[in-house]
């Protein structure tokens, strides 16, 4: 992409806020001292933000350099500039957002100008500063090591011939690496679940050996990474898994939002990994993973929930019967979701609700107003009226839908585990539709052929229908 093009999008999605703090940025006369930058910033600005107008290249010079002739190539020169001092001014957003990396500047910038007793008094507030910090992750291990290292350059500086606090620095680097590569080797085994990706972890099973040490166990940096990596990576366990979700609980408030939301983002899809494979206990788990993290805003992304989300989370808390919870998020969370899916989303949990309550006229309206071309979408919806055509025995509607639903699937043929799975479910929907129930032989062979078939989501209601 062209310095213009990349320009123009940073603009385009910069928001009023960001625009005015980038404003005084580019006024600033130590960051900039062109005018013709601020100019050019401030007629993109206008021209793409408030006009919504797309920009010609002689209106934009003549903008930035009235009654000047045009040049292309002064043109490219002051945008180019300009790019890069938004990206400064980014990268420094990035680092005031970020506080405890910068702990060790200011006493540095004092020691090497040999301003003692400056750097003795900002050492002392950083250290402040950093144990009343409530994260306990990486990042604090990292600063804790960078400010040791600080007070160890000092003690070089003054000559002493004894470096009192080495074990200290080794301490802390070793505990800020361990953490940095079990947190790695977790979201590496997870991609390779999902993508059958085969990966080398250099030196794993001494990283996890390291980190079974007992110095570890009050380290929630370590611990909890350690456990994450027992829990999900091990063969499945309840008890690793629920010391894992006891520890996310405890540890709550000792990371970054950021961080806390990718681990249970790991710990949700295990849950509903377990879950399609008929390990019910797990939906508990994931209900009180899905509940705090809402709660806590973690699952939110811009303040908006992913449909994936809402779907999980709602079908998980109808699976447990708890309407109450399942009815205040899907009307609660209406209006946060994605514009572009909204509306079928919506009618598509809203009618799972009704049809959870056996309200199936109010379901069956839904389903059939929604434009479903999200294609799991799409699918869900027609499960869903696969079960209410059976529970209503309405058997010739049920047939002719099963059809359609045989067509659709085999033109959807890149969904690879959905298509095996509803092509499953529309399997057996049919066997237990057609066959004599009257002959126990024929039922037991039916039950034991779904209880045997892989992928298949609805697996108990079959049985339940059986």
């Amino acid at each position: 992409m062209k310095e213009n093009q990349l320009l123009h999008t940073l603009v385009i999605q910069l928001t009023p806020k960001d625009r005015r703090k980038a404003r005084l940025f580019l006024q600033s006369p130590y960051f900039n001292q062109r005018e013709d930058v601020v100019r050019l910033f401030d007629h993109l600005e206008e021209r793409l933000h408030v006009l919504k107008l797309e920009l010609e290249k002689k209106a934009l010079f003549q903008a930035v350099y009235p009654g000047e002739p045009f040049s292309d190539q002064k043109l490219r020169l002051v945008q180019s500039y300009l790019l890069k001092l938004l990206e400064e001014w980014l990268a420094q957003e990035e680092w005031r957002a970020t506080p405890l990396p910068g702990l060790p500047l200011l006493p540095a910038a004092y020691r090497k100008r040999e301003l003692h007793k400056h750097s003795n008094k900002s050492l002392r507030q950083a250290a402040i500063l950093l144990e009343n910090h409530p994260w306990r992750n990486e990042t604090y291990y990292r600063s804790a090591y960078a400010l040791e290292n600080e007070q160890y350059q000092r003690s070089l500086a003054a000559g002493r011939s004894q470096a009192l606090n080495l074990q200290i620095l080794e301490n802390h680097l070793q505990i800020a690496t361990l953490s940095a590569r079990l947190r790695q080797a977790c979201f590496t085994m997870a991609h390779s679940a999902i993508f059958q990706a085969d990966y080398h972890i250099p030196m794993l099973e001494a990283l996890l050996l390291e980190a079974r040490q007992p110095q570890y166990v009050n380290i929630p940096a370590v611990s909890l990474y350690f456990l994450c990596y027992q829990a999900l990576y091990l063969p499945p366990d309840e008890k690793r898994f629920a010391d894992f979700h006891q520890a996310l609980q405890t540890h709550f408030e000792q990371f970054p939002p950021d961080e806390m939301r990718d681990l249970f983002l790991l710990a949700i899809n295990y849950c509903i990994r377990q879950i399609n494979d008929n390990r019910e206990v797990y939906l508990a788990e994931a209900l009180h993973l899905y509940k705090k993290g809402l709660e806590s805003e973690l699952l939110l992304e811009g303040g908006r929930i992913s449909r994936f989300t809402y779907n999980n989370a709602t079908g998980i808390a109808l699976r447990l019967k708890d309407w109450p919870w399942a009815d205040w998020l899907v009307h609660s969370y209406r209006d946060r979701l994605d514009p572009a899916h909204r509306d079928a989303t919506y009618s598509l949990n809203a009618a799972r609700l009704h049809y959870a309550q056996q309200h199936y006229r109010e379901a069956m309206l839904l389903l059939q107003k929604a434009d479903y071309k999200d294609v799991i979408h799409n699918l869900t919806a027609r499960t869903l009226q696969l079960k209410i055509y059976f529970e209503l025995q309405e058997y010739d509607l049920l047939d002719a839908h099963l059809k359609n639903m045989y067509t659709y699937l085999r033109r959807n043929k890149l969904i690879g585990y959905h298509q095996h799975n509803y092509l499953n479910i529309a399997k057996w929907t049919q066997r237990i539709m057609t066959a004599n129930l009257n002959d126990p032989l024929e039922k037991e062979k039916i039950r034991r052929g779904i209880e045997q078939e892989e992928p298949l989501t609805e697996k108990h209601w079959l049985l339940q229908q059986l």
